[in-house]
């Protein structure tokens, strides 16, 4: 199967079974694979100047976000980029770092009322081209039933990889 066919296949058959959660798929892109899509409103989040826009974003999502729980973050390797419109971010993506040869693509959203206008894909690939241009492979995962997303990791050129169980304990949860 092709991969153009198996992104086709997942966006067609990605509906979760009822009982279950959607599986995760989980994805990659190298320097040989990834589609640069530059776009100058993208800009790197600072933590405490840009705290309060994020508080904003945690409690849109039905979270809270303390400055301790953002230094957290930052500690355990998490860095956000973003797009910031009047004093909303309207998208943002993480970049994880959670190895020394492989970085995640994390925690990307555009607002509601934002969606399908490029965001998504402008802030994933700021995020992914800062993780190759570190030398590191970019990953990421994703529910098998979160079409947005693989359409946004095609595009940019993620593929599919294969995990072993234990590769995939070795992990922490993405956030």
């Amino acid at each position: 199967m092709t991969y153009a066919d198996w992104a086709h296949h997942t966006v067609a058959t990605s509906t979760p079974p009822p009982a279950r959660e959607a599986s995760i798929i989980r994805l990659e892109c190298t320097s040989d694979s990834f589609v640069s899509m530059p776009d100058p409103r993208v800009r790197w989040l600072d933590p405490d100047a840009d705290f309060l826009l994020m508080c904003e974003l945690w409690q849109d999502n039905g979270a809270s976000l303390s400055r301790q729980d953002s230094k957290d973050l930052h500690n355990e390797g998490y860095r956000y980029c973003g797009i910031i419109e009047g004093k909303s971010i309207v998208a943002l993506a993480a970049v994880w770092m959670y190895s020394a040869t492989a970085w995640e693509l994390a925690a990307v959203q555009t607002q509601q009322g934002n969606r399908s206008r490029g965001y998504s894909k402008a802030v994933c690939s700021f995020a992914t081209a800062h993780i190759l241009a570190n030398g590191r492979t970019a990953t990421c995962s994703t529910r098998a039933d979160n079409v947005p997303m693989l359409r946004v990791a095609a595009h940019l050129g993620f593929r599919p990889i294969n995990i072993t169980s234990s590769q995939s304990r070795a992990r922490r949860p993405i956030r």
